[in-house]
C-alpha cells in the first residue's frame, strides 16, 4: 500500500476484517483501507494537526491530535481528540484533552475513554496527563497529571497501565477516586522505556527499551503486580517502538 505525496503513517486502528484506519502525521488526515488487500478506500479525511494515537470501538473512531508539540500547537484542534464516524468516514465531534496529545485508548469493559497528552517541550517543567471520558457523553470523568505514554489495560479493564519518565505506573480503576501508582523504576538513567503492553496470558508485562536510539533495543519481561518481579530480556532491532501479541 503506497500513499502519495509527503505522507508519514503513524498509528493504526484494526476496525474489522475489511476496513482499517491509519492516522497521518503530515498530512493531518486519516485514510482508510482494507487490512487484507491492502486497497486504499478513502483517503485524506481531514482531522486535527498531525494526528497520532488512534483507537476504534462501536461505530466511532477516535484520533489524538497532537499538534507535533510546539510546532503546531496554535493550528485549531491540537490537543483535541477527533471522533469521526465509521460509516460516513468523517469527523463528527471534537473533545479537548490537552497540549501535545498522542494517544487515546477505549476501555470495553467500563466504558471509559482514556487520552494521554505530554504538554510542550517548551514548557520542561509542566506536568502532561491522562483524561478519562465517559463514552457515552464524551465528559471528562478524570484527569491525573503525570508523564504518559503507551497506554495499556489489563484483560478485566480494570487496570490502566502506562510509562513515565521514569518507570512504569499503574492507575487502579476500581475505586471511587483512583490515583496514578508507581510499580517499576527504570533502573538506568540512559535507556529510554518507548513501549509497554500487558500479556494475559501469562500475567507480565512487557517493555521495550529504545536504549538511545542508536544501538539495538531489547526487550524485558516482568511479572505483572505491585513488585513486579524481572523474568527475562531480549535484544531487538533499534527502537522497538511497538509490541504486540496475536
Amino acid at each position: 500500500m503506497i500513499f502519495e505525496g509527503h505522507r508519514a503513517p503513524r498509528k493504526i486502528c484494526v476496525i474489522d476484517d475489511s476496513l482499517a484506519v491509519v492516522t497521518d502525521l503530515y498530512d493531518h488526515s486519516v485514510s482508510f483501507f482494507n487490512p487484507v488487500s491492502l486497497k486504499i478506500i478513502r483517503e485524506n479525511v481531514p482531522v486535527g494537526p498531525a494526528p497520532e494515537g488512534v483507537d476504534c470501538f462501536n461505530g466511532f473512531i477516535y484520533v489524538a491530535n497532537s499538534g507535533y508539540g510546539d510546532y503546531l500547537a496554535t493550528y485549531p484542534k491540537a490537543g483535541y481528540i477527533s471522533i469521526l464516524n465509521t460509516f460516513s468516514m468523517s469527523e463528527i465531534k471534537t473533545v479537548y484533552s490537552g497540549p501535545d496529545l498522542i494517544e487515546v485508548l477505549v476501555n470495553r469493559k467500563n466504558n471509559r475513554l482514556y487520552a494521554a497528552y505530554i504538554n510542550l517541550p517548551s514548557k520542561p517543567d509542566s506536568f502532561g496527563g491522562i483524561v478519562e471520558y465517559n463514552l457515552e457523553t464524551l465528559k471528562e470523568t478524570n484527569r491525573w497529571l503525570t508523564h504518559p505514554k503507551s497506554l495499556n489495560l489489563t484483560s478485566t479493564g480494570d487496570t490502566l497501565l502506562f510509562l513515565t519518565k521514569t518507570g512504569v505506573s499503574l492507575i487502579d480503576l476500581t475505586p471511587k477516586n483512583p490515583v496514578p501508582t508507581e510499580i517499576l523504576t527504570n533502573p538506568s538513567s540512559t535507556d529510554i522505556w518507548y513501549s509497554l503492553i500487558y500479556c494475559a496470558l501469562n500475567n507480565t508485562i512487557w517493555i521495550g527499551n529504545s536504549k538511545n536510539y542508536q544501538t539495538k533495543g531489547e526487550i524485558s519481561v516482568y511479572s505483572f503486580s505491585t513488585t513486579p518481579v524481572f523474568l527475562k530480556k531480549f535484544e531487538t532491532g533499534i527502537n522497538p517502538g511497538k509490541i504486540v501479541f496475536y
